[in-house]
């Protein structure tokens, strides 16, 4: 699925998040240490560290992305606080945020695939796809992780380069054939392309896999409904949508088909997309 998290960004691709930094020095996020805050020792940043992790976890962003800040603001020049940071602020939609700290923690190790990686993932989400490659890039130089391979093929997807981006899929493909968010991409890039059989047949796949979730399913129905096959789009939207969500959903998917190119249709699903998955 396109975004990544991600088009699901309804590429499902791309997951990251970033928000821009109210300061502008390299490794704060969200401003400077607050006036007579209390100096924590690196066992209690580590505490706070993993106490976000575990809220993260459960699902609560906000709440890790102040405990990471405020495990940054004690140690500012500690690249993990960053790197949770932009991953937080990424679920919860923050991209200019999630950005800002995936810069300060390159300010501070430039040679970090995971760091170069959310930060192409960021501008991605920014629909920004062409800022993100060099850094995209970087990160599979650096570190060959499939998961690079589908961000780039998101990004050139966006791009309305399509044979490029299922180059890319491929490669991830093979390096992690049970990655089941690399398939659905691939699958949703062969459908821009108008390669409906192939591509319909891959998201079956891997809307059946036993890892696959609604997000998976909602984008088999783009497919289907990208191939005019509308009847057979809302049988699976109903899997796992109520009537109203089929229906916007729907509504949504027809846009896309009604977009002059594939390049519009890919930003538009990278935008929105299927992630207006609801019960």
């Amino acid at each position: 699925m396109l975004r990544p998290g991600v088009f699901a960004a309804a590429l499902i691709s791309v997951t990251v998040s970033a928000c821009e930094s109210t300061s502008n020095r390299p490794g704060v996020v969200g401003g400077g240490t607050p006036a007579g805050a209390v100096q924590l020792d690196a066992q209690s940043v580590d505490t706070l560290v993993r106490l976000g992790d575990f809220t993260l976890a459960r699902g609560d962003a906000a709440s890790a992305v102040a405990m990471y800040n405020r495990a940054h603001q004690a140690e500012p020049d500690a690249i993990l606080p960053l790197m949770r940071l932009g991953v937080a602020f990424a679920q919860l939609g923050s991209y200019e945020e999630s950005a800002g700290a995936y810069r300060a923690a390159l300010a501070i190790e430039p040679v970090n695939p995971d760091a170069h990686r959310g930060l192409g993932n960021a501008l991605v989400a920014l629909n920004r796809p062409q800022e993100g490659l060099p850094n995209l890039e970087t990160a599979l130089a650096m570190s060959n992780d499939p998961r690079a391979y589908n961000s780039i093929g998101v990004a050139l997807d966006m791009l309305g380069r399509h044979d490029d981006a299922q180059f890319y899929y491929r490669q991830g493909v093979e390096l992690a054939p049970g990655d089941t968010d690399l398939t659905a991409n691939l699958a949703l890039s062969l459908a821009l392309s108008n390669q409906f059989d192939e591509a319909i047949a891959l998201m079956r796949g891997a809307a059946a896999r036993p890892d696959a979730t609604a997000r998976h399913r909602q984008n088999l129905a783009l497919i289907l409904a990208l191939a005019n096959r509308t009847d057979e789009a809302i049988g699976v939207a109903r899997q796992d949508l109520d009537e109203e969500a089929v229906d916007r959903n729907i509504a949504f998917y027809e846009y896309v088909r009604s977009l002059p190119d594939s390049g519009a249709r890919a930003m538009a699903i990278g935008s929105g997309g299927s992630a207006a998955v609801q019960r």
